[in-house]
């Protein structure tokens, strides 16, 4: 069954693609319909601010450990160090949730489907 992410994505387009519908258009407005469940999907988006998080860990980590080889205090930056990787730890979790978790794209006879399903 389709998620409420979907569902919200179908709505938008068809309100945009309303008159298309009705002047014989179907075909093409299927199409693009599902072009649009392909490429916004609600796993895409959310990868992204797990990936940044990755991404800004990796920098802290970086920076943390050009403290020490300037001579900071190795107990201390070990403690930044830990929790820069339990940080991103967590964000890998995070990224391995939304990228396992990816709802199925709406085939075009489902999009047809839940169109007939709406009405005239």
């Amino acid at each position: 069954m389709a998620t409420a992410a979907v569902l919200a994505t179908v709505a938008t387009v068809l309100a945009v693609r309303c008159n298309d519908l009705r002047s014989g258009r179907q075909p093409a407005t299927l199409c693009a319909l599902q072009q649009t469940e392909e490429t916004e999907s609600p796993a895409t988006t959310a990868t992204s601010p797990a990936q940044r998080a990755i991404t800004e860990c990796d920098r802290r980590i970086t920076r943390h450990q050009a403290a020490l080889d300037a001579g900071a205090d190795p107990q201390l930056v070990a403690t930044w160090i830990n929790q820069a990787q339990a940080e991103k730890a967590s964000a890998r979790q995070d990224l391995l949730a939304t990228t396992t978790a990816q709802p199925e794209a709406l085939t075009t006879e489902q999009i047809t489907h839940m169109v007939s399903e709406l009405g005239p």
